[in-house]
């Protein structure tokens, strides 16, 4: 099931934000958020990340205005955001998360029909042994 406790808090759940705040997150993390499933938790962390984009950028400010405050009369975003990514990569099956995707089985018109790739997609180099070498390819 989902978990969701934006405004409760236990036990368990404030420990576990103490330590990643102490530890992992001394040096820049000032508060956690917690998900339940790995695609949650892949969108949230994008979400954050551009926002934190547009923050320090000048796009926007920081002071708790709804999101449409940020929307220009057109209805354009401040400045359009792209994921660099793998190509052929999973990311999650959350609409954001598979945005994030290349095209592909599970992304596309016929499994997802308001799909739009949001990324610019690399083709992972290969490592192999050739001969008793080994190299990096394309």
């Amino acid at each position: 099931g989902h978990v969701m406790f934006p405004e409760n808090v236990h036990d368990a759940a404030l420990g576990a934000a103490r330590g990643v705040l102490g530890g992992a997150g001394r040096s820049w993390a000032s508060r956690v958020f917690f998900s339940d499933n790995g695609s949650t938790a892949m969108e949230v962390a994008v979400k954050m990340a551009i926002r934190t984009y547009y923050l320090r950028r000048g796009f926007i400010s920081g002071g708790g205005q709804t999101a449409l405050e940020y929307v220009s009369e057109e209805g354009a975003l401040p400045q359009s955001v792209r994921v660099l990514a793998l190509s052929g990569s999973y990311h999650g099956d959350t609409l954001g998360a598979l945005d994030m995707q290349s095209p592909g089985v599970f992304t596309g018109p016929l499994q997802t029909p308001w799909y739009k790739p949001r990324g610019l997609f690399l083709d992972p180099p290969t490592l192999q042994l050739r001969r008793g070498r080994w190299g990096v390819t394309q």
